[in-house]
């Protein structure tokens, strides 16, 4: 994958992840079941690329494994609120790299009808 195109695009340069892993290992606990063939990095990149592209998850390019398999661990994470967990502690931390890397005006919208205007009634 280093000659790829996709490797251009990854986000989690080796300071942040020495950041976010400990994060990651400490909301977890130890691990119970067999390893996942997709580490807990590229994992986590996996879900940057979802969010940045806003692609169906059947989209996900191959280097990041079985989509099916990361969108599962994604929601196991979602419902077990660990990505909620692992952000705080981002945010008690000075970890400047992380801000600029989750949150991006590409990213952010609004919904149209969030801008303010009047509602039609007629």
């Amino acid at each position: 994958m280093k000659n790829s195109a996709l490797s251009r695009r990854l986000r989690l340069s080796n300071e942040l992840w020495k950041v976010i892993e400990p994060l990651i290992r400490a909301v977890k606990g130890p691990r119970k079941r067999r390893p996942h063939e997709l580490s807990e990095r590229m994992f986590v990149e996996a879900i940057l690329y979802q969010a940045r592209t806003g692609n169906p998850w059947r989209d996900l390019p191959q280097e990041f494994g079985c989509w099916i398999c990361a969108y599962k661990r994604f929601r196991r994470w979602e419902n077990a609120g660990l990505w909620k967990q692992i952000w705080k502690h981002l945010q008690s931390l000075d970890a400047k790299p992380a801000r600029n890397l989750f949150i991006d005006s590409t990213v952010v919208r609004a919904h149209q009808h969030s801008t303010g205007a009047p509602k039609n009634s007629g």
